[in-house]
């Protein structure tokens, strides 16, 4: 089994060296880790604290909390195993403490995404509310198109049936002129 983890090293050393050479703080930091976290396997503490350390100062650079509770929990287990006991128990708080502050970041970035879906939301809402409103106007200024073009067509058809009864009446009392 302790080929794998040479394995292991030797992959994450040659990941490390390409991630150093293309500047990938990031990157370097977890290869830092990961090596750390295989020579913890190895019960080499030591090689495995120079690691974790390393990555820590790159990840407190970088500002990674992520990173850095890595770090820190790798430092805590190895304290432990060597008998660094207020060494581990400082690097165990400050893990803690940083677990803590993702999971804040957390909750806070999920208000902000709450709070964006329902700002969101809400304008979708105001924006098929106006468009309601819209509609509701518009169908009102076709009812009463359609009421003014009917009573016109109405009006207008009383007047022609008017005219007519007017016009045959007219007809009628020449008809009577010439008969008297």
């Amino acid at each position: 089994e302790s080929g794998k983890y040479n394995k292991a090293l030797e992959y994450y050393k040659l990941s490390l060296n390409i991630r150093d050479s293309l500047q990938q703080t990031d990157g370097v930091t977890s290869s830092y880790i990961s090596i750390g976290n295989v020579y913890l396997e190895l019960n080499d503490f030591v090689k495995a604290l120079d690691y974790y350390n390393r990555a820590l100062n790159l990840a407190e650079e970088t500002g990674s909390l992520d990173q850095q509770q890595s770090c820190y929990n790798g430092i805590y287990q190895c304290n432990k195993k060597l008998g660094n006991i207020s060494e581990a128990l400082a690097s165990y708080e400050k893990c803690e403490l940083l677990k803590d502050s993702i999971l804040n970041l957390a909750r806070f970035d999920e208000l902000n995404q709450l709070k964006t879906k329902y700002a969101l939301e809400q304008k979708d809402t105001d924006y098929k509310t106006e468009r309601e409103r819209e509609k509701i106007i518009t169908d009102n200024d076709k009812k009463r198109q359609r009421i003014i073009l009917y009573g016109s067509f109405v009006g207008l058809s009383l007047t022609i049936i008017f005219l007519y009864f007017i016009f045959k009446r007219y007809k009628y009392s020449l008809r009577q002129q010439k008969i008297i």
